[in-house]
């Protein structure tokens, strides 16, 4: 039996993205799918009710790419850690949602994104910079407190509505980068070696 709940957020998921949130109303939602007005609104009141959904959904998917890469013990810390910051942010196909939840009438939604992102990927990259200090990789009193700002940083550093230009994002994160390997004890040029390697 077709889960249409599911199917309405699949569609309206694939709508976002195609035509824009704006651009996509909960008529169209309904026809695409082929539910009666009243199914769609049984399971949300509202269209920017799908995009809370969906944005829940999108972040959950990626908490889960995290804690896969964390757990992932074959790769050593120091370069999980670099594979693990490069998920705090959206994929670049879901650009809709960027969009969307940095709107000025969305200032909830963006901060209730933030606020879920520190919740749920401090413990991720805290357990990582412990176990680090534990193998005397890293030089750090207070891990869990250094993954919070570190995700902090990236949030409010990087933030979409910055409009960052390139040459300004590449500046943010050399700084970043470099302050952070101070922060872990490392020497300079370390995250550049990962980083240049992985491109190899």
């Amino acid at each position: 039996m077709k889960n249409t709940k599911k199917e309405i957020v699949k569609v309206a998921k694939a709508m976002f993205m195609s035509k824009g949130y704006d651009n996509t109303s909960m008529q169209a939602i309904i026809d695409e799918v082929g539910i009666a007005k009243g199914t769609l609104y049984h399971h949300f009141s509202n269209k920017q009710a799908i995009m809370d959904y969906v944005l829940n959904d999108t972040l959950d998917t990626m908490i889960l790419k995290a804690q896969k890469i964390a757990s992932n013990e074959r790769v050593d810390i120091t370069t999980r850690i670099v594979m693990l910051l490069t998920k705090l942010s959206l994929d670049d196909d879901e650009e809709y949602l960027l969009q969307h939840i940095h709107k000025p009438e969305n200032i909830k939604l963006n901060y209730y994104q933030n606020k879920l992102m520190l919740k749920k990927m401090t413990p991720i990259l805290g357990d990582l910079i412990e176990s680090g200090v534990k193998e005397k990789i890293f030089a750090v009193q207070q891990p869990y407190q250094l993954a919070e700002f570190i995700i902090i940083y990236i949030t409010e550093a990087f933030d979409y509505n910055l409009n960052l230009s390139k040459t300004e994002e590449e500046e943010k994160i050399s700084f970043f980068l470099m302050t952070l390997e101070r922060l872990l004890g490392l020497k300079a040029g370390t995250f550049e070696e990962i980083i240049n390697a992985s491109k190899k």
